[in-house]
């Protein structure tokens, strides 16, 4: 399965050279930014051009940089591609890993199946995780609140119930190792 955020594959590979270029650049500014983290955001279509992201945009990072995992704020709606996702993870955390980064940011994500499965992998291979969501305030906009999945009815109580929510996801039911995408054989 593919992400639809570029239709066709040069705009994607444009897109993915931007990205190598953006982390190149940041990390060239780096004695400016002080003392922040640099995020080194990450992209693709499918999961062999993500990883290949990864991997390009790794040679930039250091041990101090976040490694930022984008496109996947869609997994909400499109739970169809959490086996894109789950797989895109086994690909990418292991290199991630080896190049001492030690954290994994997640843009745009609070659903539960991919925080947890996300988390249960970065805890293998000793990396902390975080996420960001205006899911917490937007669902506040919505007509019906009980669904969109509003706790809490002002904003800053629901925002500390996802905080607490994100806190005990080692205890959630999808904390455990992701399935892998099946790989068809062809024989010859």
């Amino acid at each position: 399965m593919q992400l639809k955020s570029w239709r066709l594959e040069p705009d994607a590979q444009t897109a993915l050279n931007l990205t190598v270029e953006a982390a190149q650049y940041i990390t060239s500014q780096r004695q400016y930014l002080k003392p922040r983290h640099l995020i080194l955001g990450c992209q693709g279509t499918d999961v062999e051009q993500y990883r290949r992201c990864v991997l390009r945009v790794l040679e930039y990072a250091n041990a101090d940089d976040w490694c930022g995992l984008g496109g996947w704020a869609k997994l909400g709606t499109y739970r169809s591609l959490l086996p894109t996702f789950y797989e895109t993870l086994h690909q990418c955390i292991p290199a991630i890993a080896a190049s001492g980064v030690r954290h994994i940011h997640l843009y745009g994500v609070l659903l539960e199946q991919a925080l947890a499965g996300l988390l249960f992998m970065a805890d293998r291979y000793h990396l902390s995780v975080s996420c960001d969501s205006n899911r917490p305030l937007l669902d506040l906009t919505r007509r019906d609140r009980q669904r969109a999945g509003v706790r809490k009815a002002y904003w800053r109580d629901n925002v500390a119930w996802r905080l607490d929510y994100c806190a005990a996801m080692r205890s959630s039911k999808f904390y455990k190792e992701s399935p892998r995408l099946n790989k068809q054989l062809f024989f010859v």
